[in-house]
């Protein structure tokens, strides 16, 4: 859905936890970054510092290095007043028609 926004001429952009951004490995790799299409992930870094969940751990310790992996852009945002740097970025990711991850942490959405 994504991939037919963009070429219906609109700026996609999905919203997921990091444990769904590892599922689409594939399609990032494949179809994404082979077609140069820019996708704008808004990634909840579950695993990250304050996690309750022991289970989100492993992945939260990999994504900074899955995302390496896959040539996708980051964006860190530890707190909200970072987010005036989050257009700047999309604007930037659209011109060079890379993919970007908005990493926000689980303090983030915890002090919100």
């Amino acid at each position: 859905m994504a991939c037919g926004a963009h070429f219906a001429g609109r700026h996609p952009a999905l919203i997921m936890q990091n444990s769904g951004f590892g599922n689409c490995a594939n399609a990032i790799l494949s179809l994404l970054n082979y077609y140069r299409i820019p996708v704008v992930f808004i990634v909840s870094h579950r695993g990250s510092r304050g996690e309750p969940i022991e289970a989100q751990h492993m992945m939260g310790a990999a994504v900074a290095d899955l995302l390496k992996v896959l040539d996708v852009d980051v964006l860190n945002v530890p707190e909200p007043e970072m987010l005036a740097l989050v257009q700047p970025a999309i604007e930037q990711a659209r011109q060079a028609r890379r993919s970007l991850a908005l990493l926000l942490p689980f303090s983030f959405w915890a002090a919100n």
